[in-house]
């Protein structure tokens, strides 16, 4: 049996998971080429994020930050960012 504390985790990081596969700022599930945990990488600094108590303004810029300096993508969708942002910033950690 899971243990509650656990299942809580585990939501909590299938919630930040989904979100980033909404976002995907490499467009990697548009060609077909991703696994569901490929922006597992940067989910412990979003956390970090989230937890300093940003702004969705200040996140949305930390997720523009993120997908230019550690994914090598110029430019992300910026209503995706923002709705990603959205999203973490909802998430109960």
């Amino acid at each position: 049996m899971i243990q509650p504390r656990k299942a809580s985790q585990k939501n909590t990081l299938n919630s930040i998971r989904l979100c980033l596969l909404d976002w995907d700022p490499m467009n990697l599930f548009l060609q077909g080429s991703a696994s569901l945990e490929e922006y597992d990488e940067y989910i412990p600094s979003l956390i970090k994020l989230v937890q300093k108590n940003q702004t969705a303004e200040e996140l949305i810029v930390a997720l523009q930050k993120l997908a230019k300096t550690e994914m090598g993508q110029s430019k992300c969708d910026s209503i995706l960012t923002a709705k990603c942002a959205d999203k973490l910033l909802k998430i109960t950690f």
